[in-house]
C-alpha cells in the first residue's frame, strides 16, 4: 500500500500527459483495426474491380482511407512518443531533485559527513529506470494489451473458428519453443 500511495503522488503532476499518451494508444489501436478493414475492403474491391462487377470509384475510395489512416498513424505515434520523451525527462528531473535535495538535508543535518559517489551513481541509475518504467514501459504495455484485446475482437467478428484456431496454437507454440530452447540450451552446456 505505502509504494501504490508514493506511485500515485509521483505521477499525480503528469496524469494529464499519461492520460494522452494513452488516448494516442487507444486511437493508434483503433487505426490498426481500421487499418486492417480497409485493406481487407479495399482488396474486395480491387477483385470486384478486375472482375468487371463494381467501377474503380469504390477503389479510389478505399485507396484515399487507406492513405488516410495512415497519416493518422503517423501522427499519433509521433505525438505519443514526444508525451513519453517530454513526460519521462520531466519526471527524472523531479525525481532526481527530490532525492538530491534529500541527500543535501543528510548531510547538513549531520546525518552522515561523507557518502561515496556510489549512491549518486544509484541514484542517476535508478531514477532512469523508474521514469522510464512509469512514463514508457507501463504506457506501452497497456497500449499493446489493448490493442491485443481489439486484434482479437476483431478476428472474433472476422471468423470465430480462426479466433478459437489462435487461441489454441499461440499458447501451444509458446509451449514447443520454450521446450525446443531448453533443449537447445542443454545441448549447448
Amino acid at each position: 500500500m505505502k509504494y501504490l500511495r508514493w506511485f500515485l503522488n509521483t505521477v499525480r503532476p503528469y496524469r494529464l500527459r499519461l492520460s494522452a499518451t494513452m488516448l494516442c494508444h487507444i486511437f493508434t489501436a483503433a487505426c490498426t483495426i481500421g487499418f486492417v478493414y480497409v485493406s481487407k475492403k479495399l482488396v474486395d474491391v480491387a477483385v470486384a474491380v478486375l472482375s468487371g462487377i463494381h467501377q474503380a470509384e469504390g477503389l479510389v475510395i478505399w485507396a484515399s482511407a487507406m492513405v488516410g489512416i495512415t497519416l493518422v498513424r503517423i501522427i499519433l505515434n509521433a505525438a505519443r512518443t514526444y508525451l513519453q520523451t517530454t513526460t519521462e525527462i520531466r519526471l527524472k528531473n523531479r525525481l532526481r531533485k527530490r532525492l538530491f535535495n534529500i541527500l543535501l538535508h543528510l548531510q547538513n543535518d549531520g546525518g552522515t559527513r561523507h557518502h561515496s559517489g556510489d549512491v549518486l551513481n544509484r541514484i542517476q541509475e535508478d531514477v532512469r529506470v523508474v521514469a522510464s518504467s512509469f512514463a514508457v514501459s507501463l504506457p506501452n504495455l497497456l497500449g499493446t494489451a489493448l490493442q491485443f484485446a481489439a486484434a482479437f475482437v476483431f478476428l472474433l467478428l472476422l471468423d470465430v473458428r480462426l479466433a478459437l484456431v489462435i487461441i489454441v496454437v499461440v499458447p501451444l507454440g509458446m509451449l514447443v519453443g520454450k521446450y525446443i530452447t531448453g533443449r537447445v540450451r542443454h545441448l549447448t552446456h
